[in-house]
C-alpha cells in the first residue's frame, strides 16, 4: 500500500443514510429474519431513535444533519423559499444552506471525503474528495459531480447513474415495475459508491439510499401489520426482497470499508401511515381569518374535479391533453384575497401558518405587536381544539409559535405558527378545496414522515447498547467531527453523542471546540438554478409527491 493510502486507513467513518428509516420498522424486520446486516450492526453496537427536525422533511432534515443546526440556523425550512406572497417561490438547493457544513469543515481539516446522493448538495461542493449530488439534482446532463469530470470517467464503465425513482409517476397497478426500477437505482448507486471507495483513499464516506423513503411513500401498507389498505402476499414478498437487497448493498459497502471503520447507519426522519388531509386554508377561511378569490377558487375546484375523475379512469393517460392552469404550488397565493386575509398558508411542506403582517407582507392587514400576538394565540387555541368530524378525534397534537421551535439568525423566515396534526397521521395541504378534511389517496401516498428517525452505530471504541434517548439529528455532525478529531464550531446546536464512545477514549481526547467564523461552503457553479434546471427539479418533486 502506498504512503498516501496508508494515511487514510485509520479512524475512518462510514455513514449509510437510510432515508426514512424508522427504528420500530427496522427492529420488527430484523426480528422476523430480514435485513441480516442491519441486525448484526444492532447486535454488536448501539441502536435507537434519532429525533428529526420540524417539519421532518427532506430539505431541512438533511441540512440540519450537515450543519448541526436547526432550520433557524441554516435557513432551510421546506422544499421552496418564501419571500412574500407577491414574489415567486424558488426551489431550494445547496446554496440555500447559509452556514458552513460538515463537508467544508472536514475538507479544511485535510480529511479526504466521498459523498454520494446526500440531498441539498447540488450544485456540487468543492471538497477535498469526490461528490455525487443528491435529490435536487436536475439531471445527469448537468454538472452534478465534483470533480466536474467524475461522471465522464465513471459512466462508460458503470453505466448510467440514476438520481431517483419518482414513485408518484407509477399508478397503483404498476407497483411491480416501480420495485424493479427501485432495485436498479439501488444497484447503480451502490456500484458508483463502491467504485469511489476503491479508487481514492478516504477518511469519511457517506451515501444516502433515498429509495427507502420512496418505497414507504408508495407501499407503507406493506410495512405496517395494522394497516388494512393492502393485502397482496406476492407484492409484500417483492417489497421484502427489495429491503433484503438494500441490506446486502449496505453490507457490501461496510465490507469494503473494513471493520476498523466507525459505522453510523442513520435516517433523516421516520415513517408512518398517512390517513387524512387537512386543507388548512379552507379551515382558516371557515374561521374568518382568510378570504378566497371566489371566482378563481370555483374555477379551480371544477377543473380539479375533472382531472381527478380522468386520472381514475384514464389508463392511457389521455389527461395530458387537458390544459393545465400552471403550477398550482406557486399559484396558491392567487386564490387568496390578501387585502381581506389575516392568516394563510402557501407552502404545504412547512405545516405552518403565516400572519399577513403589516410592514412585512405586501398587503398586510395585521398590526405588529399586540394584534399579531393576540391573533397567533387565538389561532393556536382553535387549531389545538380542531376535531375531525369523521372520527370525533381532536387532531391538534402540537401547535406552537415559531420561536418555541426554532432559533437562530433565520428565525424570521419561518412560519409564524407551526403544527403537528394527530402525530403526523394527518397532513395539511394548502389547496383551496371545498371541505376541510379528505381521506389520503394515491396522490399523497400511503405513508408519510415521522419525527423518530433511527441511529445505529458500531466499530472501534463504540459502546454496545449505549442509551440514545434524546439523541437528535443535529447531534450527528459534531459527533462525526469528534470521531475524526476535528474541532467543532462553537455555534452548532447539536452536541457530541458522548454516550456512544468508551470512557477511555473520552478521557484521552475530550471534544474540542473552535470559534465559528467561516463563511458558507464554496459551491462549484457560479449561478443559481437556471429556469430549465428549476423546472426539472420541480417535475422530480412532483414525481415524488412533494409538490401538488
Amino acid at each position: 500500500m502506498s504512503e498516501t493510502a496508508q494515511k487514510y486507513t485509520h479512524n475512518k467513518v462510514l455513514i449509510l443514510g437510510l432515508d426514512g428509516g424508522s427504528p420500530h420498522v427496522i427492529r420488527r424486520l430484523t426480528e422476523q429474519g430480514h435485513m441480516p446486516f442491519l441486525k448484526s450492526v444492532i447486535e454488536k453496537g448501539s441502536f435507537g431513535s434519532l429525533q428529526s427536525v420540524y417539519p421532518p422533511a427532506t430539505p431541512p432534515a438533511w441540512s440540519t444533519f450537515m450543519t448541526g443546526k436547526n432550520p433557524g440556523g441554516h435557513s432551510v425550512f421546506e422544499f421552496s423559499t418564501y419571500d412574500g406572497y407577491d414574489k415567486p417561490l424558488r426551489v431550494v438547493n445547496g446554496r440555500s444552506v447559509q452556514c458552513q457544513t460538515l463537508w467544508s469543515l472536514l475538507s479544511r481539516a485535510e480529511k479526504r471525503l466521498g459523498v454520494v446522493n446526500v440531498p441539498m448538495t447540488y450544485p456540487p461542493h468543492q471538497i477535498n474528495g469526490s461528490m455525487i449530488t443528491g435529490l435536487f439534482t436536475p439531471s445527469t446532463e448537468q454538472q452534478f459531480t465534483y470533480p466536474s469530470d467524475l461522471y465522464t470517467k465513471l459512466q462508460p464503465k458503470l453505466g448510467d447513474y440514476i438520481i431517483s425513482v419518482d414513485w408518484h409517476r407509477y399508478p397503483r397497478r404498476k407497483i411491480r415495475k416501480f420495485l424493479h426500477d427501485l432495485s436498479e437505482c439501488t444497484h447503480q448507486r451502490t456500484r458508483y459508491t463502491l467504485q469511489l471507495m476503491k479508487d481514492d483513499p478516504w477518511d469519511f464516506f457517506m451515501v444516502v439510499y433515498s429509495e427507502n423513503d420512496f418505497l414507504q411513500h408508495i407501499a407503507w401498507s406493506f410495512f405496517d401489520p395494522d394497516d388494512p389498505r393492502e393485502n397482496d402476499p406476492a407484492i409484500e414478498a417483492e417489497v421484502l426482497a427489495y429491503l433484503n437487497l438494500l441490506d446486502q448493498k449496505m453490507a457490501d459497502l461496510y465490507e469494503t470499508a473494513g471493520d476498523d471503520t466507525l459505522l453510523l447507519v442513520l435516517s433523516d426522519h421516520g415513517f408512518g401511515p398517512l390517513k387524512r388531509i387537512v386543507y388548512i386554508n379552507t379551515w382558516l377561511a371557515q374561521q374568518g381569518y382568510l378570504q378566497f378569490e371566489s371566482e378563481l377558487v370555483n374555477r379551480y375546484r371544477r377543473t380539479r374535479g375533472i382531472r381527478q375523475f380522468v386520472r381514475r379512469i384514464d389508463p392511457y393517460k389521455l389527461r395530458r391533453f387537458i390544459p393545465k392552469k400552471g403550477n398550482i404550488r406557486t399559484d396558491v397565493g392567487g386564490f387568496i384575497d390578501f387585502s381581506n386575509t389575516q392568516a394563510f398558508s402557501v407552502l404545504a411542506g412547512e405545516q405552518g401558518i403565516r400572519i399577513n403582517l403589516k410592514g412585512r407582507e405586501k398587503n398586510g392587514t395585521v398590526e405588529p405587536g399586540q394584534e399579531y400576538e393576540s391573533l397567533r394565540d387565538a389561532i393556536i387555541e382553535q387549531l389545538t381544539q380542531l376535531q375531525d368530524p369523521a372520527t370525533g378525534k381532536t387532531i391538534g397534537t402540537c401547535v406552537r409559535k415559531r420561536e418555541e421551535v426554532y432559533s437562530g439568525p433565520y428565525l424570521e423566515q419561518a412560519c409564524d405558527i407551526v403544527f403537528i396534526l394527530d402525530d403526523l397521521n394527518y397532513l395539511a395541504d394548502v389547496l383551496p378545496e371545498k371541505d376541510i378534511f379528505a381521506d389520503a389517496n394515491w396522490d399523497y401516498g400511503a405513508g408519510t414522515h415521522r419525527m423518530d428517525g433511527l441511529l445505529a452505530a458500531c466499530g472501534p471504541g463504540i459502546q454496545s447498547d449505549a442509551p440514545l434517548e434524546g439523541a437528535m439529528l443535529q447531534d450527528i455532525m459534531p459527533t462525526i467531527l469528534y470521531a475524526l478529531d476535528v474541532p467543532i464550531p462553537d455555534d452548532v446546536d447539536g452536541k457530541v453523542l458522548t454516550q456512544l464512545f468508551d470512557e477511555k477514549s473520552l478521557e484521552r481526547r475530550p471534544p474540542a471546540y473552535e470559534s465559528a467564523d467561516a463563511p458558507p461552503d464554496k459551491i462549484s457553479q457560479a449561478d443559481e438554478f437556471c429556469e430549465d434546471d428549476e423546472r426539472m427539479v420541480i417535475e422530480r418533486l412532483k414525481g415524488l409527491g412533494y409538490i401538488s
